[in-house]
This record gives structure tokens, C-alpha cells and sequence, in this order.
């Protein structure tokens, strides 16, 4: 005698869901069952699978001699109920405003391949924002041929399903791998400027010191000398820019505070800055207070000063540089070196405190004393600007807050 488990069909689907993770779709019948039952329970079934993975499906039934498909007859599916199909009567251009601009076009591309062309099946990718949600989401849309009859009517069956997170991630690393590439750019570019940089004068070095040799008068060996002493005195200067420019960029830049009178740093900036002054530029300093006690690096602050008033010599051959600073409200200072140069286009200021950045090509000096200066500041707990108008001149200031006495920080 046969068991009554015999009568029983067994089917088991897997269904991909959402961010691909499979679902189990078992149905169990009974080959005796009222087909109406097991209709019922399809149904119910589809239904649940529906929900669980976010899935939207609607059969659009497309008059064959529309032009714009406003007529079209739209059935959603993932609003079924346990016992029938509730169609519900949606205008056409609402229907489709549910995607962007671009992803509308892309529809509207495979849309057409189906409908006119005969293809059976597209899959695409587009961005939608459904009138239940408050933002933009991806999903994947599948538009499948359902059906031609006898009049002509073409049945589309056309679903889609939520791959938001999964886009996410995608995006996400892409975004990284992009970083990385351009990292890898810089650090390309980096290196090839550096490389540049440390042969101008090594170059001048080994080349005036090899016509030394072989000259006779000492007025020419003198001018040699002179020509080697300076490239020298650029390419130490340039290995020790890379090198603080390098500790910054690796925190590992070594901040000492103390208490400071900055009427005397101030002092020694305009006597440091004054022995390297141009012919007809004057040097001026300004100072707010008699006496100003403020808790910073004293190396660095001057460091700083320095690197900005020799900013300025490079672009100024007429008028003034002025060395000073101004007490805020909030008890920071601001310290300033303001020029009567060159001044710099609006275009070029944003890339001012890049590595080896430079107003133009005729520029005196490698272009890291700006860079430098901005990861001193920002270390340091201030912030770096630059004001300046093409032809009139520049003030770079910076503000710092004021620290109490450390040893390192």
C-alpha cells in the first residue's frame, strides 16, 4: 500500500534576494487539491517572497498604437492580496517619474528594445526614488516579454529589486581606488619634481667646479666660488624643506611650547629678514603691543615668519614688506607678512600651499616653504590665508592660539 506522502508534489526554488543572499521557496501540493487552493497559495507565497526581498513587479499592457504609452494599462503586482490581483490605475508619467534623469533615458532604451524590437529579456541598473521614500535608491530592473495576442497588445512583465547597499559598496571602492591612483600620481609627480629640484644646483656645483680647476684668473675663480657657494646653499636648503615637509606629512614634527615675548621673535624675524632685502624695498614692522606674552614654539613661529618673508623678497622688487601681528578677541594672534609685489591671480591662490607650488615659472625659490608653513599651522592649532590682488600685492597671515609650557606635543 502506498503512503499518502506519494499524492504530494515537491517543488523547492531559489530565489536571489537583495544584495544577492539566496531565499528558499518551497511549495508542497496536493496533486488532488483544487487547483483554486493551490492558486490561493501560490499567491500568498509569491507574495511573501515579494516582501522579503523588496521586490517590484507590474505587468504593463501596452497598446500597439500609442505613441507616448500614456494609455498603458498598469497592474502592480506587489500589491496582492491572498485571493486576487488588485490593479491598480496609475498615470503613465507618474509611473516612470519614479527615476532620474539619466536613469530614464536608460529605461526608455531597454523599454523600447522589448516593446518594438522583439528582445525578450533586459536587465539594468537605475537610480529611483519611490514616492514612499525620501531619497534616491539603486535597483536593478528586469523587463521581460510576457506576452503578444491576437490584437496586437504587448504584456510586460517588469521587476525590479533593491540594490542600494550593494551599489553603495561599489561606489565606495571605486571612490578608494580612485584616491589611490591619484595618490599614486602625486607621489609620482612629487618625486619627479623632487628629483628636478635637488639637480639644478647640484648640477651648477659640478659644472662651476670643474671650470674653477682649469681657470688661471682669480676674478673668475672668485665668481665661481660664488655661483657654487649659492646653488650650495639652495641644495642644503632644499633637502632640509623635504625634510621638515616630510616629518609633517608623517606627524612625527616635534612642537615644543614655551612663553614668549612676541615683540622680541618679531624683532629677530625683521633683523633675520633685513641682511636678505632687496635694493629700494623697505622692511617694516609692526607690533600691537610694548609687551606680548604668548605660549608657542618659538622655533617654529620664527620658522614660519621667515618662510613668509622670504615668500615675499622672491615677488617683490618695489615698495614695502611689513612684518607684524594683531592680538584677536578671542585671544589668539594673528601674524602677517604683507608685500607690494607681484601678487597672485585668484586662479592660482588655491594651489598656493601645494608642494612646489609656484606663481609662475620665473619664480625665485622650490615652492615647499608655503607647504611647510601650512602644516606648521595647522600642527600648531591654527589656520593659514592668503589675501591678494594681481599687480597690488600679498598679506599671507596665519592665526595660532596660545599654549600652555610643554616639552613636546
Amino acid at each position: 500500500m502506498k503512503c499518502d506522502e506519494e499524492k504530494k508534489l515537491l517543488q523547492t526554488d531559489v530565489i536571489n534576494g537583495a544584495n544577492n543572499n539566496p531565499h528558499w521557496l518551497t511549495i508542497l501540493s496536493d496533486e488532488n487539491e483544487d487547483p483554486k487552493e493551490t492558486l490561493k497559495r501560490l499567491r500568498l507565497l509569491s507574495k511573501i517572497a515579494f516582501k522579503a526581498n523588496d521586490v517590484h513587479a507590474s505587468l504593463l499592457r501596452i497598446n500597439p498604437h500609442t505613441k507616448d504609452y500614456k494609455d498603458t494599462e498598469v497592474t502592480i503586482l506587489y500589491h496582492w492580496v491572498e485571493d486576487a490581483e488588485r490593479s491598480i490605475l496609475i498615470n503613465w508619467d507618474h509611473y516612470i517619474s519614479v527615476f532620474d534623469e539619466e536613469s530614464l533615458d536608460v529605461f526608455w532604451k531597454y523599454f523600447l528594445s522589448v516593446v518594438n524590437d522583439g528582445v525578450q529579456e533586459v536587465k539594468f541598473e537605475a537610480f529611483v526614488k519611490f514616492p514612499e521614500h525620501t531619497r534616491f535608491v539603486w535597483r536593478e530592473y528586469i523587463i521581460y516579454l510576457y506576452e503578444r495576442d491576437a490584437d496586437g497588445f504587448t504584456t510586460v512583465l517588469l521587476c525590479s529589486s533593491d540594490i542600494d547597499a550593494r551599489k553603495s559598496q561599489e561606489l565606495t571602492m571605486e571612490e578608494l581606488v580612485d584616491r589611490m591612483e591619484k595618490a599614486d600620481r602625486m607621489k609620482s609627480k612629487y618625486l619627479a619634481d623632487m628629483s628636478h629640484e635637488i639637480r639644478t644646483p647640484l648640477n651648477a656645483i659640478t659644472g662651476f667646479a670643474e671650470i674653477m680647476a682649469f681657470t688661471d684668473s682669480a676674478d673668475e675663480r672668485m665668481a665661481y666660488y660664488d655661483v657654487i657657494k649659492t646653488n650650495n646653499q639652495m641644495l642644503m636648503q632644499l633637502i632640509n624643506d623635504i625634510l621638515d615637509l616630510s616629518k609633517i606629512e608623517a606627524d612625527v614634527v616635534k612642537i615644543s611650547y614655551e612663553n614668549i615675548d612676541v615683540n622680541d621673535l618679531v624683532d629677530s624675524a625683521y633683523a633675520s629678514t633685513r641682511l636678505r632685502m632687496p635694493g629700494g624695498v623697505e622692511l617694516i614692522v609692526e607690533k600691537e603691543k610694548k609687551e606680548c606674552l604668548f605660549g608657542t614654539d618659538p622655533v617654529r613661529l620664527l620658522q614660519l615668519i621667515t618662510n613668509l618673508a622670504n615668500n615675499a623678497i622672491k615677488h617683490t622688487r618695489k615698495g614695502s614688506i611689513t612684518i607684524g601681528y594683531r592680538s584677536l578677541p578671542d585671544g589668539q594672534l594673528c601674524f602677517y607678512v604683507k608685500d607690494t609685489g607681484l601678487g597672485i591671480p585668484e586662479e592660482k591662490q588655491k594651489q598656493l600651499f601645494g608642494r612646489f607650488a609656484k606663481v609662475n615659472d620665473y619664480a625665485e625659490g622650490i615652492g615647499l616653504g608655503l607647504a611647510i608653513c601650512q602644516g606648521l599651522v595647522s600642527k600648531m592649532g591654527g589656520k593659514l590665508e592668503v589675501d591678494s590682488t594681481e599687480g597690488v600685492g600679498s598679506t599671507f597671515s596665519f592665526t595660532l592660539p596660545s599654549h600652555e609650557p610643554s616639552s613636546e606635543e
